[in-house]
């Protein structure tokens, strides 16, 4: 069954024409982001604090980049895909363990696309291409798993729920699905969503991770130029975001035209909403940052005030300067951002630290260009 998300789109946007600017839906919401800025609504409005979080840097734990963060009981669990490695430490910084390792031996890989967690049976698994490596928790191997689709299919990320795989689909084909459901003791398909027209028949890879909410809540899913979020508790229900800074298919179809290096800067260069970046949802709050040009812009929508906030200068707890919002995950009490070693030392250069606590100070004004991503925790209030 593929469901097409583009036929409730325009049947939402149609219904929903000259309203309020957060809509509620039988399946969902529709949040229109052409809402003005406000620039006086700050973290420390819903945020009591935040706690930095320096990642022990030993020649074992070394990270490249941070290309995906969860956060399971007290583990902090790190994907570096430029380092190929994935990396548990605890809740504050130290290091514990690597999870596998490269090679061609039981429980290693030759690369790491993705990985997820599964909370219930305390399961990690480690997206190896077509091939799936489960561990323990703590990192012992099980077994692995081969998926059953077409060799030429590229798949991008993977995502564990409800006893069920899901997979992503880089570069698709015109007849390919965005999204495919898979068992995880076969490993064969069990269902396919969405298509190309979901995301204004791009058939490129997306540059940022496309799910979100990946063990707070419901997981969600999205992609480039997608101009909603799905759930997959339910695909049809979403959220539907609208703007009329949206790009058109016409756009899309043109900068296909690019030479593949160009593609990039054309994308940015058409200074149009191009995608939800990070996305998260929380008991109170849905944190959205969005792709706008070479932008990256962060609202907040509060569910109890029923109000969107398109921020500026969001955040008053860590710099006295502009610096976008970026959150990737969350517990029960706050949520996790990751600032890179590069965005922090450019912040130190040109911007105040607002850290006053002595102790939270000093690591971070130690920070080297040889130092780990910087991780901050926001704890509600």
């Amino acid at each position: 069954m593929v469901i097409v998300i583009k036929i409730l789109l325009l049947a939402f946007m149609l219904s929903c024409q000259h309203s309020k600017p957060v809509h509620t839906l039988e399946n969902g919401i529709v949040i229109n982001l052409d809402v003005p800025d406000n620039t006086t609504f700050k973290a420390s409005d819903i945020f009591k604090g935040v706690q930095p979080i320096i990642l022990e840097t030993k020649p074992e734990s070394l990270i490249a980049r941070i290309s995906e963060l969860q956060v399971f009981e007290d583990y902090l669990f790190v994907l570096d895909r430029i380092g190929r490695s994935l990396i548990a430490f605890s809740r504050e910084g130290k290091f514990i363990r690597r999870i596998g390792g490269l090679g061609r031996g039981s429980g290693e890989f030759s690369t790491i696309e993705d990985f997820t967690v599964d909370p219930v049976n305390r399961l990690i698994y480690i997206m190896d291409r077509h091939i799936v490596h489960k561990y323990t928790i703590d990192g012992v191997y099980i077994n692995s798993l081969r998926i059953n689709v077409n060799n030429e299919t590229i798949l991008r990320a993977i995502q564990y729920f409800d006893g069920y795989f899901y997979f992503t689909v880089a570069h698709p084909k015109e007849n390919d699905s965005l999204l495919i459901q898979i068992d995880p003791v076969t490993g064969g398909i069990v269902n396919k969503y969405l298509n190309l027209a979901d995301r204004k028949y791009w058939n490129g890879t997306p540059f940022e991770p496309v799910f979100f909410n990946r063990l707070h809540g419901i997981p969600k899913y999205t992609s480039l130029f997608m101009e909603s979020v799905v759930s997959l508790d339910d695909i049809s229900k979403c959220i539907i975001f609208e703007s009329k800074n949206f790009p058109t298919t016409a756009m899309i179809d043109n900068i296909k035209k690019q030479i593949p290096h160009l593609q990039l800067f054309a994308i940015t260069e058409m200074n149009k909403i191009t995608g939800i970046n990070s996305f998260l949802e929380t008991t109170d709050f849905i944190f959205i940052a969005y792709n706008f040009g070479n932008r990256l812009i962060t609202s907040v929508f509060c569910k109890k005030e029923n109000q969107l906030h398109n921020v500026l200068n969001f955040n008053n707890l860590v710099f006295e300067a502009g610096v976008p919002f970026k959150i990737r995950c969350a517990d029960n009490n706050g949520v996790f951002e990751i600032m890179e070693v590069e965005q922090l030392l450019l912040c130190l250069e040109y911007g105040v630290l607002l850290i006053e606590n002595q102790k939270e100070r000093e690591p971070l004004l130690a920070i080297n260009e040889d130092s780990n991503p910087i991780i901050f925790y926001y704890e509600f209030k």
